[in-house]
């Protein structure tokens, strides 16, 4: 089974109309001391969140900054490289300040990189001309900074250079605040038959209900407990007829887990999930073009984070529940005789009992890297 490593964003406060931004401080010519920068970034972010713009958190950007250095092997200051970090961070806008010594001054010079538009907003450039060990006069020169570089609304602007995907790159799967991550390792593919009954056949899984007329099949309009056609049972098609406790058991036996609502969904609504009949026809087996029957997996084309059929083909069991009652499990994604409009929808889910069977559910698994 192959799988993908996924940064995934969450977030407990969402902010439709505000914009979520990253904040990068490097000193070029001089080591700036840790207090020096601790008081460069309150002052800026007070200022931001004052005026309802809200930084990335400062656990996420490190990590995912970290993480691109090592990948480049070199450390992560020019605009490309900040503009991968804003991407995998869903940030709206980059605010990079560079300060650079001179004889008897420090310069500010503050660049504003909007991801949406593919542009650089040049803002400005300030002089800090006292001793920048002196607190109160650098917090009083920080405030003052802040304060113009949120009102200049009125930026240079110039096109980022090699940067044309930006726009279409960047858009984040929510409008929010992100404010806790986590590396999964995820399932590419969803668990197919000839993988299930690697595990029937090691004596951990229970069989899939395929011939003891207890899965819930489409007949005509009519859902009725029957054996499933033959045609779903292709050993490279995602299993289905199979309960929520035999997708737990199998991901058990493999050393993963399924992934919980929230993991799926983020999955699922990447960047380029819009209501386009093109994209979906190329990523997904849907009710326009499945003709009401599972498809082999990795048959069609990936999403943008490397996953197939996460929208369509089978439904996905995940690990959470509904609500606190705990009777329902939350599935995600949509199945093969789900309509487009439900797909690009951002509650894109369905619910029900653990002991459900049906040959539209199926699942894949994840793994957190510790």
């Amino acid at each position: 089974m192959r799988f993908i490593l996924i940064f995934l964003f969450f977030s407990l406060n969402i902010f439709a109309e505000n914009e979520s931004v990253v904040l990068f401080i490097n000193s070029v010519n001089f080591k700036l001391s840790i207090s020096n920068l601790s008081n460069i970034k309150g002052g800026v972010e007070e200022l931001l969140t004052k005026n309802r713009i809200y930084l990335i958190d400062e656990k996420i950007q490190n990590e995912v900054l970290k993480e691109q250095s090592e990948q480049r092997k070199k450390s992560c200051y020019d605009d490309s490289c900040l503009i991968d970090v804003g991407k995998m961070v869903s940030a709206k806008k980059i605010i990079k300040i560079e300060i650079t010594k001179g004889n008897r001054s420090y310069i500010f010079n503050t660049s504003i990189i909007d991801l949406e538009k593919g542009i650089k907003e040049v803002s400005q450039k300030d002089i800090f001309d006292d001793d920048i060990n002196n607190e109160k006069k650098l917090s009083e020169f920080i405030d003052s900074f802040s304060l113009r570089l949120i009102k200049n609304k009125n930026h240079p602007q110039q096109k980022m250079e090699n940067q044309k995907n930006i726009q279409e790159n960047t858009k984040s799967p929510y409008n929010m605040i992100k404010i806790l991550t986590k590396k999964l390792y995820v399932d590419i593919y969803e668990v197919t038959n000839e993988e299930y009954e690697k595990c029937v056949n090691a004596g951990f899984c229970e069989k899939q209900h395929y011939d003891d007329n207890s899965c819930w099949v489409y007949e005509g309009d009519e859902l009725i407990q029957k054996n499933p056609p033959l045609i779903f049972q292709n050993k490279n098609k995602p299993v289905v007829c199979v309960d929520y406790y035999q997708a737990k058991k199998y991901c058990e036996w493999q050393k993963k887990r399924l992934p919980t609502d929230d993991e799926l969904i983020f999955i699922v609504l990447n960047e380029k999930n819009v209501l386009n009949s093109n994209f979906f026809d190329e990523i997904a087996w849907y009710s326009d073009n499945s003709e009401y029957i599972t498809h082999p997996v990795g048959a069609k084309k990936p999403n943008t984070y490397g996953v197939y059929d996460i929208n369509g083909n089978v439904w996905e069991w995940s690990s959470s529940w509904k609500n606190s009652e705990e009777r329902h499990k939350v599935l995600v994604g949509g199945a093969f005789n789900t309509h487009k409009e439900y797909l690009s929808d951002n509650n894109n889910k369905t619910f029900n009992l653990p002991i459900a069977i049906t040959y539209i559910y199926g699942f894949r698994c994840v793994k957190e890297d510790n």
